[in-house]
This record gives C-alpha cells, structure tokens and sequence, in this order.
C-alpha cells in the first residue's frame, strides 16, 4: 500500500479541495463553473466514491434546482435554442442523452428518486424502437436522418436501465453494442 499511498494522499487533497468549494447550497464556486453544468454534472457521482453522500446530496439538489426542467431533463442555458441549450462544452452538446444520464444514476444511488426517475422518464425519449437502442445526439425521431447510436450512450443508457429494472432497454442497448462490434472490421 505505501508504493501508492501519495496518490491516495493526493487524491484525498483533491477531494477535500473540491468539498471546500461547493457552498452551503450546494453550488460548486470553481473558476469556470458558474452556469454550465458541462463543469459538474459528473461531481455527484466522484462525491458518492469519495463516501461524501450528505455533499453529493446537496450537489444534486442545487443541480435541480438550477439546471433541472419540468420535463425531466437538464440544460445549461433553457432560453437558448437548440443544442446550444445544454452546455458550452462543444462535445457534450452532441451528447445529448450524456450528462442527463450521469444525474441519474448518483440520484438514483443515493435515493433521490425525485430527480432520478423524472430524469429517467425524459431518457426514455432518446430510445429508438427501431434500432433497439439508444440515439446519442437528440431524442428519437422517425423522421429524423442526423440519428446516431453509438456503444458509449448504448452502454451508459443501458446500465441505467438496468438500475431501473428496464431489461427490455437494457437488453437492447446490449445487444446493439454487440452488433456495433461484429460490424467492425478485424484488425
């Protein structure tokens, strides 16, 4: 254990940095943060790892508060339009499903079922009946030719289907990872 003990002791530094600068009402003051939650959508999860559930608590419910819509969903910027409602982080706004799905699994781990399952419900608009799985960059869409599906929003939509007792969905997000691997080319 000593051979790795200064990356635990870093780790732990790191972590009582980031507790320090998340205020009473659960915002995250970090440089940078303020108003997208492309910043800390991930935060909740870290905290509960850490064991710092009464934190990662007060973290989600300020990010129900401030980023949390009627629908289920989270969005950085609701005036906005389009993608550009979700977050700045360029790569996060093409997946959209992403850090919706990162809220849901640390609210459903720690029980708080108001964010998680209306959270899930508004996930449920990113299955495709027709592919058996998941869409990555916008809710399923009949009409829609720009749908794409992919193994990381497969597998990450699907584990939490499985926390959701949803095995139709999670079957079929890991069935359709299976099928994205055959399709690829041997090396």
């Amino acid at each position: 254990m000593a051979k790795y003990q200064r990356y635990m002791d870093a780790s732990n530094r790191a972590m009582d940095f980031f507790v320090r600068n998340i205020a009473e009402d659960g915002e995250f003051k970090g440089k940078g943060t303020v108003g997208d939650l492309g910043a800390i959508y991930k935060a909740p999860t870290l905290l509960l790892l850490a064991g710092r559930v009464d934190v990662a608590t007060r973290l989600l419910e300020y990010i129900q508060r401030r980023f949390g819509q009627n629908n289920g969903d989270f969005l950085s910027y609701p005036d906005k339009t389009g993608r550009e409602k979700r977050t700045e982080n360029g790569l996060l706004k093409e997946f959209q499903a992403y850090m919706g799905g990162r809220i849901t699994a640390a609210a459903h781990r720690i029980g708080r079922f108001d964010i998680s399952i209306p959270s899930y419900d508004f996930l449920q608009t990113f299955w495709s009946p027709k592919v058996k799985t998941f869409i990555v960059n916008e809710p399923y869409n009949e009409s829609s030719q720009e749908q794409i599906v992919d193994t990381l929003i497969s597998s990450h939509l699907g584990l939490l289907a499985l926390f959701f007792k949803d095995m139709d969905k999670a079957i079929g997000a890991g069935d359709a990872i299976v099928k994205i691997y055959e399709l690829q080319n041997d090396p």
